[in-house]
């Protein structure tokens, strides 16, 4: 029998082989990525931001204009160069726009709580 190793840090729930047949099985890498990326521990908040442009098919230039940020500011986020405080991501998740869920996952990859 398998057995599954839960991580409460990083709320890992699926075994190795559960997501490796999951893997084989995926059309789209990234689709998968993006559909377990729960399971792969803590993602830095300059990765997440790449998946979410790449998601909504977005330039950052596109992203931190809806979201009204000084665009310098907002490329030095993107670049991972500063590290933006709650209500700068909270921006960021309106520029996208983002689901609820996914806004929490911008949170918690930016180190900050949850709505």
């Amino acid at each position: 029998m398998q057995r599954k190793v839960k991580e409460v840090l990083c709320g890992v729930e699926k075994s190795t082989n559960e997501l490796m047949n999951e893997l084989k099985r995926a059309d789209d890498c990234f689709e998968f990525v993006q559909e377990n990326v729960g399971e792969f521990g803590n993602v830095s908040l300059v990765q997440k931001l790449e998946m979410l442009l790449e998601k909504y098919q977005k330039t950052r230039s596109e992203v931190i204009k809806e979201a009204g940020l000084d665009i310098t500011y907002g490329y030095q986020i993107f670049d991972g160069r500063k590290r933006p405080r709650r209500d700068k991501l909270l921006q960021l998740a309106f520029g996208f726009p983002l689901t609820v869920e996914e806004a929490n996952e911008l949170l918690r990859a930016g180190g900050v709580s949850n709505l």
